[in-house]
């Protein structure tokens, strides 16, 4: 079998193809060329995700050691998506339930009071009715995370500014990054760690607020980690930046591929299937297409003995393939994701807006590739006939 190195599929034009061929070789199996075991089907990527022998991270390296001495290093070992254990359970217990005060319904009218952020698309060619590519892919990564953060309790103009500490901070959380972006990383989280702390002193007392259903939440699971309280909080903030700027982005991916094959009316898709029409594409085109977990102790699946120190890459988008109702895009079990009905609420709202703003003409325009990650499938958008890009 000839296939791309497997970190290369979540930007490859098409991977759907060569997961089906890894899913024909086995839903668990040993890769000689990469050297980790292969989960490729839903019941595989359960299972793993389910047991307690396979953790988020090596014991050896509970953070990154490119990090490990800076701010965003002292942030990473403290998120809760990295962690086992009662760090983990206090800190999804906690935020799980404080999150319940974001409900669908006030994301949506935070978007319609900033018309989406449409404001950040506005240009010379708006008048035309024609999207700037680069204003479209700006728009697709700050658009959940200003909305989160406002969500959170901050204003419009604070959101601005976190939007752009994210984008620095995120930096940190890919092996790819050099080492300029990586000290860029650490300052932006020494400022949003000041930022979030004094939103969430000044706040935790106004009930009805974000900040004070999270103190009501971490006094009943009686969480005792302060500085886990606001490094989660940026972790929110940094998973809604990539994971649902990559899931906005493929749904405006899927809206130009049905205009090219079907010729889809302005309106596409209709408002009232919108919501369905994002939870499609987050199982059939998902932002996030692996994860990996560390093998703790020996066990078996699938008929194989996994050994301690070993690695297992999990293949997401794979598994969401496997059969008709899989949904591991929000990840599975005790990791699945807190924030699953907030992400899909923010990429229908910001997808109607859209549509309403621009003409699919303005869509049929575009161009895309995918940005190199290596688990993230996030379109960048560019002009038809520019061949520069």
């Amino acid at each position: 079998m000839s296939y791309p190195h497997l970190l290369q599929l979540p930007y490859h034009s098409n991977p759907y193809p060569i997961y089906v061929e890894l899913r024909e070789r086995g839903e668990l199996w040993w890769d000689d060329r990469h050297q980790p075991w292969l989960a490729t089907t839903s019941d595989s990527v359960a299972a793993i995700l389910s047991s307690l022998d396979c953790v988020v991270r090596p014991p050896h390296e509970l953070v990154p050691k490119a990090i490990a001495n800076g701010a965003a290093g002292q942030i990473f070992g403290k998120l809760m998506r990295m962690n086992e254990g009662e760090a983990h359970r206090l800190a999804k217990a906690s935020l799980q339930q404080a999150l319940r005060q974001i409900t669908p319904d006030r994301l949506q009218t935070i978007m319609q009071a900033q018309n989406g952020f449409i404001d950040l698309l506005d240009g010379p060619q708006h008048q035309s009715h024609q999207l700037d590519p680069e204003r479209l892919n700006r728009w697709i990564f700050a658009v959940p995370v200003r909305t989160m953060a406002m969500a959170l309790g901050f204003d419009h103009a604070q959101s601005a500014v976190i939007e752009q500490e994210i984008a620095d901070f995120v930096a940190c959380l890919s092996p790819l990054s050099h080492e300029m972006a990586l000290q860029r990383a650490h300052q932006a989280a020494l400022h949003l760690q000041q930022r979030l702390a004094q939103m969430f002193q000044e706040q935790s007392g106004e009930e009805g607020s974000f900040a004070h259903a999270y103190q009501l939440a971490i006094d009943e699971h009686g969480w005792q980690d302060a500085s886990a309280w606001i490094a989660n909080l940026l972790g929110i903030l940094s998973q809604t930046y990539e994971a649902s700027a990559g899931l906005l982005g493929n749904c405006i991916v899927g809206c130009i591929a049905h205009l090219r094959t079907q010729g889809l009316h302005r309106d596409f898709p209709l408002e009232s299937d919108v919501q369905r029409y994002v939870q499609q594409i987050a199982q059939q085109d998902p932002a996030i297409h692996n994860t990996r977990r560390f093998v703790v102790r020996d066990w078996e699946i699938a008929g194989q003995t996994l050994k301690a120190g070993q690695t297992i890459l999990l293949l997401l988008a794979s598994a969401n393939h496997s059969e008709a109702e899989a949904q591991m895009s929000f990840s599975h079990a005790r990791h699945r994701c807190p924030g699953e009905a907030l992400a899909l609420s923010i990429a229908s709202s910001a997808l109607t807006l859209l549509l309403q703003a621009y003409s699919s003409d303005a869509l049929r325009d575009l161009q895309f590739q995918y940005r190199p990650s290596m688990n993230a499938r996030m379109p960048t958008f560019s002009h038809l006939n520019d061949a520069s890009k």
